[in-house]
Parts: C-alpha cells; structure tokens; sequence
C-alpha cells in the first residue's frame, strides 16, 4: 500500500486530449483526470490537440522520440476524447511501428507487412470517452476519471488485447494507409459524414455535433443510392509479426459481390452514436465482421429501432461475414483474373469514411493488423467486455 500511494510502481503517463470533444466536454473532463493522477503521485505530461490528425502525430513521436516527463519512454496513454480522437491515436501508434509494401504488377496484389526500423514498446491505452458518440466505450472498454488511478494499477485492473482494424488505398492518386479501432464503412456511412462536414460549416452548428450529425443522416437517408462492390480474400504476409485469426473468415476462397446502401468493417459492434451495426463482432478474434445492410428509405423508417437494438442484422435483406484481409473494389471494375485492379476514369467514386472521418476511395485492402493494442480497464462486477 505505501508503494502504490507513493506511485513507485505506476508508469508514466502521456494524456492526449481533444478540449472541444463532446462540446467542451473534453476539457473539463482533464481537470478531473489531473486531479486523479496527482493524488495517485502518477507523473504525467499533458499533449492538447488542436487540429485533426494532431493527435496521431503526437501519438507516433511516442514511439519513435518520447515524450514523456524527463523523456522517459511512455508506459500508457490516456486518450480524452471520442472515438475520433481514440482512432487517431491509435493510427499513430501503428504507423510508427508497421508499414505495408503492396506489389500491383500484372499479376494479383501481394501484399506484406513490415517493422518500422527500431521504435519504442507500445504503450497501453487508457480511454476516457468525452465525445457525443463513444461508440467504442459501448464495448466496456471506457474508464471515468475517478477510476483512471485503478485502471493504471496492474493488480487491480484488467489489461485487454484489442485488434487494430486498417484500410490500405490502391487507387493511382492515392497509397494511404489508415489505421482504425472501431469501424471503417462505405455508401450510407460514408455520406453521413461528408454531409456532416459540409453542416458543420452552416447554421446547423450553432445546435451541436449530435445535431448535425442527426441531420445528415436524416438528409442522406432520403437520397441514398446501393454501391456495388466485389470483396476478394487475400493473404498478407509478415514476417515482423503474426497473429492468426481464432476462428475461419467467412470470405477465404472467392469473391463476394453485392449491392449494400451500408457496408461496415466492424472491430467494435456500434457507430453512429448507438446504432449496433454489429451485434457478433468481437475486438479480440484476428477478424474483422462485415455487415451489409441493403434497404432502402422505408425499410429504414420502419425499422430505425431494430438499428440501434441489433436486430436489423436479421432483416432478410441484411448479412453478416466475416474476413481477415479482403481487397475491396467497385464491382463493375472486377477485372479478369491476373489483371490489376485499378478504377477506370468513369467509375463511381466509392470513399470510406474511418471511425467517423473521411478518408480514401475504392479499392482498398481492409483487414486487421498483425499487432493488437493493450487497453486497461478498471475491473468491475459483471464484466462482459472479456467474452
């Protein structure tokens, strides 16, 4: 007991916060994060965001420079903010230490994973949700303020490997790669969030991000179109890292085409602020579960409440797989075997949006990283987060 009330076993600790999450919700939730770590005696070095992607670029320098308190290498980082904040972070800490070399001649795409020359140890992750959504909290995974010091203390909390989900554009113009903790997705989800970028810069966000965000999604609703797209299994090699899948992809042998107004790569089992996309999917299997929704506006209406409770995974019209690595391209550029899959001038522009932020176009390759990040979660009664 006096050394944990001296801190003498506790690490040291980076807090990356977004102060205008959740409506300034952000900022006054650091005072009582400070708050616990000085009455724990935690050292830690406080890094605000103040643009998008600030947050990922703070995130790698902790794995190639340090930054922590007397340049220390860093233990654990506390994430405040919403999923957005905690996806950037986490695509930090990946990008610093993995990169994937893709090979697009004549033949079919090879791809491999490889280490990033010497970088520091992963630190683990604390996430205290600020944002509107915190869809990824939904999973048990989230840690209030009072509870950080638990959290941060070996023998009293629980330490969960969580897969990293990432989305590897093929197009000419574009060879990025994005690394995500909760869902990637394209057609409804992905217009949702242009239109939301769009409102935010009119009079709609004089009510609020939840507002916004309400409103188009009410308006992209309306005006939805099908996207068409081929799923085709490939294998990604790595010779950094492995980790193999705990269960057989549904997606492992040949194409899968359909037409889907959503269709989500799911880590985590909600996004959009509630809506339980997902209700099989599992953080810590090596797969990633792809849900297809395909109705359309009265289908929608009729059945909003089975959205958010998991039941429109049953509609007949929906469908759930599964898939370690998939490349993802729009169906009518399927090419002949061997050819190399690149869009034509005239095909639609099918983008992703990434844990509720735009991001690249079609084709992509889209599976789950060979490395899981740690979370550390205060122990509970009735936790469910391990199952």
């Amino acid at each position: 007991q006096f050394l944990y009330f001296i801190g003498a076993h506790m690490p040291e600790v980076v807090v990356i916060v977004n102060p205008t999450s959740g409506g300034g919700r952000g900022s006054a939730m650091l005072s009582q994060v400070q708050t616990s770590l000085t009455e724990a005696n935690i050292p830690s070095v406080i890094r605000r965001t103040t643009r998008r992607g600030e947050a990922a670029d703070i995130a790698a320098s902790l794995s190639t420079e340090g930054v922590g308190v007397d340049g220390e290498v860093v233990s654990a980082v506390v994430v405040i903010g919403g999923d957005g904040t905690l996806s950037e972070v986490v695509d930090g800490l990946m990008r610093a230490q993995l990169r994937m070399d893709v090979q697009t001649g004549d033949g079919p795409h090879t791809a491999s994973w490889v280490r990033c020359g010497l970088t520091k140890p992963l630190p683990q992750l604390v996430y205290c949700p600020a944002g509107t959504g915190a869809d990824f909290a939904r999973l048990g995974l989230g840690v209030r303020p009072d509870e950080l010091h638990v959290a941060l203390d070996p023998s009293r909390s629980d330490r969960i490997h969580v897969d990293v989900g990432y989305v590897r554009c093929l197009r000419e113009d574009c060879s990025t790669l994005r690394f995500f903790v909760n869902v990637a997705s394209v057609g409804l989800g992905s217009a949702v969030v242009r239109r939301a970028e769009i409102l935010k810069t009119t009079w709609a966000a004089w009510f609020g991000g939840a507002f916004v965000f309400l409103l188009a999604a009410a308006i992209e609703v309306c005006i939805m179109a099908a996207v068409r797209v081929a799923l085709t299994p490939v294998v990604v090699s790595s010779d950094a890292c492995s980790r193999r899948p705990h269960a057989f992809p549904d997606i492992r042998d040949e194409t899968y085409t359909t037409d889907a107004t959503t269709l989500a790569f799911c880590n985590g089992r909600f996004f959009g602020g509630g809506m339980n996309i997902a209700p099989a999917a599992s953080f810590c299997d090596g797969l990633l579960t792809i849900s297809v929704w395909r109705e359309r506006l009265l289908g929608f209406a009729l059945g909003l409440m089975s959205i958010y409770n998991g039941r429109a995974a049953t509609w007949r019209s929906s469908s759930t797989l599964t898939a370690a690595d998939v490349l993802v391209a729009p169906a009518p550029q399927q090419p002949a075997e061997g050819a190399t899959i690149l869009p034509c001038a005239d095909s639609p522009r099918i983008e992703f949006e990434i844990d509720g932020e735009s991001s690249c176009a079609l084709p992509a390759l889209v599976g789950v990283a060979p490395m899981p990040l740690m979370f550390c979660c205060a122990k509970k009664a009735g936790d469910t987060h391990l199952l």
